[in-house]
């Protein structure tokens, strides 16, 4: 069958929750940049103490603004730290976060999205921007699951990919995989974020390839109608309408929207799959303004406390939460974003 390809192309919204009004008393306030006579203690409690004294910092993240201001008036009410957050996504928030470092003026202290440990090791590491997770000295850390623990970053939630088909043209769920060339679905057209959007959509199809080889992907770009979207929100507005049976990759609350209204869309995740993992880095000591705050702020992302109430809020998976993920749930090969020009020419997109 011969392929067909069409593009919808849509501005992507750019999500920006309003500051927390903060201060700091050391290194000034929230994106001021780093001041000189900024100090990190090894010792834990001397660090919690200076991130006291410095009474603030700004989060850069991807969570939603929700669960996103509900961690940060839990931590305030916990340390008396006010957190002031900047809502982006990934790919916006990562970009803002460059071009302030490379200006000398870094204004987020810890850094929280789906692509931050490609960032972190392939642009903030060598800068010196980003702090490796082993040079922090958090006491939560040891206690993260090793697979959701990397150099430069630790997960703090996940969303397993899954499909997202629309109930009035595909009558059998998917089960795996493997059905993205399922004879069955030869004739349905295929609803596509651009890979290229986000990394954590090349890791998407890193991991299929890595299942399955590089044929597979091939064939199913020869053999499917597939429609690529410029952002996740278009892809599933596109899906609600009947412009596609499927939408792959997707997550549960990506489509929650849509379910919720009332649209057929229904999901099915498959027992073997990867996901989008938020990933938090924090930014290296003397680069911004609070990195003690920084410190304690990522502590307590890390704890099985703050990272239960961050998947309540946002109704993902805590890295805590076994039995909440797939059962043969595998986290995201490091290094998959360098495969970008590489998965779009498997996918035939250019």
């Amino acid at each position: 069958m011969m392929k067909r390809r069409s593009y919808a192309v849509l501005g992507a919204a750019l999500v920006c929750a309003a500051p927390l009004l903060v201060s700091c008393s050391s290194g000034g306030a929230p994106g001021d940049g780093a001041s000189s006579s900024v100090s990190c203690p090894t010792d834990w409690d001397e660090t919690v103490e200076a991130a006291k004294k410095e009474g603030a910092l700004t989060w850069y993240t991807s969570v939603p603004t929700e669960p996103a201001e509900g961690i940060a008036t839990a931590f305030r009410e916990e340390y008396g730290i006010a957190v002031a957050t900047l809502k982006l996504p990934s790919s916006n928030l990562l970009q803002r976060y460059a071009a302030e470092a490379q200006a000398g003026r870094i204004g987020g202290d810890v850094l929280s999205a789906g692509d931050a440990e490609a960032f972190a090791t392939n642009e903030g590491a060598e800068a010196g921007w980003i702090a490796p997770l082993e040079d922090l000295d958090l006491p939560n850390l040891p206690n993260v699951p090793e697979q959701f623990v990397r150099e430069y970053s630790a997960t703090i939630q996940t969303q397993p990919w899954l499909f997202s088909y629309n109930t009035d043209l595909v009558s059998e769920a998917p089960t795996s995989w493997e059905d993205l060339n399922n004879p069955a679905f030869a004739d349905t057209t295929f609803l596509l974020p651009d890979p290229s959007a986000s990394a954590a959509y090349i890791e998407f199809w890193d991991f299929i390839e890595a299942q399955y080889g590089a044929d597979f992907i091939t064939e199913f770009a020869e053999n499917h109608d597939i429609r690529v979207y410029s952002s996740g929100g278009a892809v599933m507005e596109a899906l609600a309408a009947g412009e596609g049976g499927f939408r792959v990759p997707s997550t549960a609350s990506s489509a929650s929207g849509v379910i919720e209204a009332g649209a057929p869309v229904a999901n099915s995740l498959p027992a073997l799959t990867t996901g989008v993992e938020i990933q938090t880095s924090v930014t290296a000591c003397g680069k911004s303004p609070a990195p003690n705050a920084a410190r304690v702020f990522v502590n307590y992302l890390l704890s099985e406390e703050g990272s239960a109430l961050l998947a309540e809020l946002s109704g993902d998976i805590s890295p805590f939460d076994a039995a909440g993920l797939p059962a043969d749930y595998e986290a995201p090969r490091p290094g998959a974003s360098e495969r970008t020009d590489e998965i779009l020419a498997m996918l035939n997109i250019n």
